[in-house]
């Protein structure tokens, strides 16, 4: 799996890209879809839709997309040192 912290070409996004299921995710609560057989149904109105308004899908898809990048880029990487300062926070407060 390859993680993104900025786009990249899609090419290199496979099945199991975060971004994938993200889009996932976020479509099948556009779609109020929930259950073991979501991804059917999903596959089965996308396709539906695909064929009754192409222009509405790749709308909503580049706004998922969009939305997903600004999350990312927004949040910025782990802070691996978090754990390690608040430690350091509640000592100092004892001491």
């Amino acid at each position: 799996m390859i993680a993104l912290d900025v786009p990249e070409s899609p090419d290199r996004i496979d099945e199991h890209h975060p971004l994938v299921y993200h889009l996932e995710e976020e479509l099948a609560r556009l779609f109020a879809l929930a259950g073991g057989a979501r991804c059917l149904e999903l596959e089965e109105r996308l396709g539906k839709l695909l064929q009754e308004n192409p222009r509405k899908v790749e709308e909503m898809v580049r706004e998922l997309v969009a939305k997903y990048y600004r999350e990312k880029i927004l949040k910025g990487p782990p802070d691996r040192f978090k754990e390690a300062r608040e430690k350091a926070k509640e000592i100092w407060a004892k001491a």
